[in-house]
């Protein structure tokens, strides 16, 4: 009879709080994990996030909605659970006879001794084709190094044997929603459980609530759900001037919030210690780096946030599947990857909630029972309106104009870039890009097709000023299609090579 795989724990507190790395050796029965302090580990499970269902029963991987990382013992098998939304995943390294498995890249990087590959600058593309939808759920990562493979997988259990032979298995997922009603009590439940999960007596960490929250509809539901867990801290922006007026204070105080803290979006620019590298790291060309404002808030909590209702939520939204297929989109949820490690907090997109459901959530916002909540124009979300509203928030307080917040660089040339981020991180960019930049026939081919792809747009731009309506159409499909060859196609390698630092430690070697 053979022997049942285990856990060996090394707990670091130099580490990441959430973060973890778990080797396995073909043939061998030990799995080693390396982690951070705040990472739940039990003897054959362990897990950094929150389920709807009970902590202590570790059932993370048959949950519906599980938030964050996990991996389980089942005999001669070891099962590793990615989250239920498209917006993180899991990292494999295979080298000869080892499997390395991390929720973060630059920690398996950083523990395998391998390197990104220097001459591929189409990272972003690799990550952004989840897009495409959750069968696409499996991305090879080029590597310098030929010996070894580097892959991710999203929304995915992965069972691993002893032999290192991988196979996947469908997370569980919500039944089709019949009515708003039956959606409402379904979410409201599920976020009630999570909230038992977070402050279970077993956990060695319990965690606070607290919310975004803006102007827009997504926030402003994200608000209205977590206050009926008990949060009491919203947070929005008010500065600069774009997010003056989206800002969500006022919506918080008629929705009860006694906390409510207002920041600048641009208060990163200020920092000195490289906190673009790790919003850029994830894969995704920093939209959350305004985020990092309310690192102090986030920390050691649940953290509510609309991401997915720009799609999950729209009544006029094209293409509608249930693979949470986003065509034509710039994913912005991952470039939260590393903070939220570091920082030790649980993310909560709301309107991932039961999204391989969409049509049904489709369906809800076309039906009767909704229409009145339906504004008919091109921003809107009966869904969210309704939650908010019957929360008691007056209708003109909130969903006027979509604002949003963040920005991505993936379009910026190298003197937009200096505007948009802090005096030394641009500083230490320049340097890393000049050091490893390469003019070659291949990349000039794709400056050419790059310009040709996005013309169109900054063509739209010009004509949007000038108040004439009319417009090149298609604009988006095209730019989807190109990446960025200019200096910003090395800013995913330059944030890789800066987070790296912070897995160093001796005791890796």
């Amino acid at each position: 009879m053979s022997k049942v795989m285990y856990f060996d724990y090394k707990v670091d507190r130099n580490l990441p709080k959430l973060a973890w790395c778990a080797e396995l050796i073909k043939g061998e029965e030990r799995v080693r994990i390396k982690c951070g302090k705040q990472v739940e580990t039990k003897e054959d499970w362990f897990a950094e996030g929150a389920w709807n269902g009970i902590f202590s029963a570790g059932k993370f991987e048959q949950s519906t909605f599980f938030l964050g990382t996990g991996a389980k013992i089942n005999k001669n098998e070891v099962l590793f659970a990615t989250p239920s939304h498209t917006l993180e995943r899991l990292h494999f390294i295979r080298k000869k006879n080892k499997l390395y498995i991390s929720n973060s890249l630059s920690f398996a990087l950083e523990t395998t001794k391998t390197n990104l590959d220097l001459n591929y600058l189409d990272y972003e593309k690799v990550f952004h084709s989840i897009l495409l939808g959750i069968d696409q759920y499996e991305k090879n990562i080029p590597l310098e190094q030929k010996n070894a493979q580097c892959f991710v997988v999203y929304y995915k259990n992965i069972i691993i044997d002893k032999n290192l032979n991988l196979k996947y298995e469908k997370k569980k997922e919500c039944e089709p929603f019949q009515s708003y009603l039956q959606y409402k009590e379904s979410l409201y439940t599920s976020i009630a459980m999570i909230k038992k999960n977070i402050v279970a007596e077993e956990r060695k960490k319990k965690y606070g609530v607290v919310t975004t929250i803006s102007s827009g509809y997504d926030s402003a539901a994200c608000a209205a759900v977590a206050k009926s867990i008990g949060c009491d801290t919203a947070v929005t922006f008010n500065a600069p001037k774009k997010y003056a007026v989206d800002s969500g204070e006022e919506i918080a105080k008629v929705l009860g919030y006694k906390n409510i803290i207002c920041k600048n979006a641009d208060d990163y620019k200020s920092r000195e210690d490289f906190t673009e590298a790790e919003y850029v790291a994830g894969g995704e060309l920093g939209t959350g780096i305004v985020f990092s404002a309310f690192d102090k808030e986030f920390e050691d909590n649940l953290v509510f946030i609309g991401e997915g209702g720009d799609r999950l939520w729209d009544r006029n939204v094209e293409d509608v599947n249930d693979k949470i297929r986003f065509i034509n989109e710039l994913y912005s949820g991952s470039t939260l990857i590393e903070p939220r490690l570091r920082l030790g907090y649980i993310y909560l997109p709301l309107p991932f909630y039961g999204a391989v459901c969409w049509p049904s959530l489709y369906k809800i916002n076309h039906s009767e029972e909704m229409e009145h909540w339906a504004v008919h124009n091109s921003y809107d979300r009966p869904i969210a309106r309704r939650i908010v509203e019957e929360s008691g928030v007056p209708r003109q307080m909130f969903g006027a104009e979509k604002v949003g917040a963040g920005f991505n660089y993936r379009f910026d040339t190298l003197k937009r870039m200096k505007g948009r981020m802090s005096e030394k991180s641009y500083t230490d960019f320049c340097e890393y890009y000049n050091l490893h930049k390469k003019i070659t026939v291949k990349r000039i081919i794709r400056i050419v097709r790059y310009f040709f792809n996005t013309t169109p747009a900054y063509i739209n731009y010009i004509l949007r000023k000038a108040g004439i309506k009319k417009r090149i159409k298609d604009v988006n499909t095209r730019i989807i299609k190109v990446e960025n060859p200019l200096a910003v196609s090395y800013m995913f390698h330059w944030g890789i090579t800066n987070t790296k630092k912070r897995y160093r430690k001796k005791s890796y070697d």
